[in-house]
C-alpha cells in the first residue's frame, strides 16, 4: 500500500449486524479508527423495530427523509364482511387476528415493516421488491396452511408496488 492517508468504506450487505475485526501486525502505527453512524431513511422506514418503538412520533415540518424508492406490499382478505356474517363477529375477529399473526411473521422474516393495518388489510414496506414478492408468495402459502386448520376458507389478495416515495416537499 502507498504511504499516506487511506480511506476504507465498508458496507454490510447481510440482513443482520456483523462484526468488524481489524488485525494489527505491529509494523504499522496504531490505526486511528473513526466510525460514523449511518442509517438511511429507507432502512429506517423498513425496520419493524423502529416502527414499533416510534409509531406515534411525527416528523417535524422542517425535517425530511430522502428516499428514492421503496417497495409497498398491500394485503386484503377477500369477502371478509361475508365471513363476519357467516361465522359471527367474535369468530371472524379471531380468524382475522390469527391471519395478522401469520402475515406479521412473514413480513418480519423478509425484513419488512408493517406501516399499518386497517380492518383486515395490511400495508407493509420493504427495502427491495424481491423481498416483498417473496413475502407475498409466502403469505399466500401461510394462509393456505392456516386454511387447513379452520372450517372457513380465507382468501388473501396481495399487491406489490415499487416506486418513488415523496415527502412533504415533493422530493
Amino acid at each position: 500500500m502507498p504511504s499516506g492517508k487511506l480511506v476504507f468504506e465498508l458496507e454490510n450487505r447481510e440482513d443482520r449486524r456483523s462484526a468488524l475485526c481489524i488485525y494489527h501486525t505491529g509494523r504499522l502505527p496504531p490505526p486511528m479508527l473513526t466510525l460514523r453512524p449511518s442509517l438511511s431513511g429507507k432502512k429506517l422506514l423498513t425496520t419493524q423495530t423502529f416502527g414499533d418503538l416510534f409509531r406515534s412520533e411525527v416528523i417535524k415540518t422542517d425535517e425530511t427523509l430522502s428516499i428514492r424508492d421503496i417497495t409497498f406490499l398491500f394485503t386484503d382478505l377477500k369477502g371478509s364482511t361475508a365471513i363476519y356474517e357467516q361465522v359471527g363477529d367474535a369468530n371472524a375477529y379471531f380468524l382475522v387476528h390469527q391471519h395478522f399473526d401469520a402475515l406479521s411473521r412473514v413480513i418480519r422474516d423478509r425484513n419488512g415493516a408493517i406501516v399499518k393495518t386497517i380492518g383486515d388489510a395490511v400495508m407493509a414496506v420493504f427495502d427491495n421488491p424481491v423481498e416483498a414478492t417473496s413475502a407475498a408468495l409466502e403469505m399466500i402459502n401461510a394462509l393456505n396452511e392456516f386454511n387447513r386448520t379452520i372450517s372457513q376458507e380465507l382468501i388473501l389478495k396481495v399487491g406489490v408496488h415499487r416506486g418513488h416515495l415523496y415527502g412533504r416537499d415533493g422530493q
